[in-house]
């Protein structure tokens, strides 16, 4: 992948103009009829792309990064989890394509129009995935096109519980962050990315107030490990879980 260029569009097919298959080097897969363009190796090569997208975004925070890996994933083999995940790294990144000479709404509606293509690529693609329509429709609610996005809202709050209650959900997000400028919403962010932000808000907390660091519900660990790299070396963690979930006690207590 060429890095020389920090131009987010990108495509594989230009990026790949002069090298010719830019993975050959790491692909042992049979050709087919002499093509450097095997289905089957096409198709492994969009599976690394989303993979290390995935990392890219939720590990590392780095949504620009996650979105031109998408991107190559789209390329190679188009299906709806690769734009899925150009329409989610868009708007996570929005804020990062913020600069002191244009004008924040301007950028952030250009970058919210290519994530409403994103996901309608992938709608159109998924054959009603459900989780891909609830975002279509925040989107489209975000840039004011309010009819289509109620319709959508509409279809899923009488459909399955689960996306019913991400509309529910939505409607939670609305009302907390309603003075809040929408140019700023950190939608879509990556585990890593919240708690950055989580943790430069508690700053003043944890330095001049003692405060506590705790996760409840640590599981594997992997954000309570997170969370320890992102903070000062001296401080201390607690993650606490039962691992088998809470007791029929807890429950009926609370």
């Amino acid at each position: 992948m060429d890095h020389s260029t920090n131009n987010d569009d990108t495509t594989i097919s230009e990026e790949g103009k002069e090298g010719g298959n830019i993975f050959q080097y790491v692909t042992t897969m049979e050709e087919v009829d002499g093509s450097s363009s095997s289905p089957n190796v096409l198709a492994v090569l969009a599976y690394a792309c989303i993979r290390l997208a995935h990392l890219s975004h939720d590990a590392f925070g780095d949504s620009r990064a996650s979105k031109r890996l998408y991107k190559l994933a789209a390329s190679c083999d188009p299906n709806w989890y690769s734009y899925h995940g150009i329409g989610t790294s868009v708007e996570a990144s929005i804020t990062q394509s913020f600069s002191s000479n244009e004008a924040e709404g301007i950028i952030w509606r250009e970058q919210m129009e290519k994530a409403v293509d994103a996901y309608r690529e992938a709608s159109r693609t998924c054959n009603g995935e459900g989780e891909v329509k609830f975002h279509l429709a925040v989107a489209l609610e975000r840039l004011e096109e309010l009819e289509e996005s109620e319709q959508i809202m509409e279809t899923l709050r009488r459909g399955e519980s689960n996306l019913s209650c991400l509309v529910d959900s939505w409607g939670y997000v609305r009302w907390h962050t309603r003075r809040t400028n929408p140019y700023h919403l950190n939608l879509h962010r990556g585990t890593r990315a919240m708690l950055e932000i989580a943790l430069e808000a508690a700053q003043p907390l944890l330095q001049y107030e003692d405060g506590l660091v705790c996760e409840f519900g640590v599981a594997s660990g992997r954000s309570c490990r997170m969370t320890q790299e992102l903070l000062p070396l001296n401080t201390r963690i607690d993650g606490f879980d039962t691992f088998t979930g809470l007791s029929a006690f807890v429950l009926f207590y609370y």
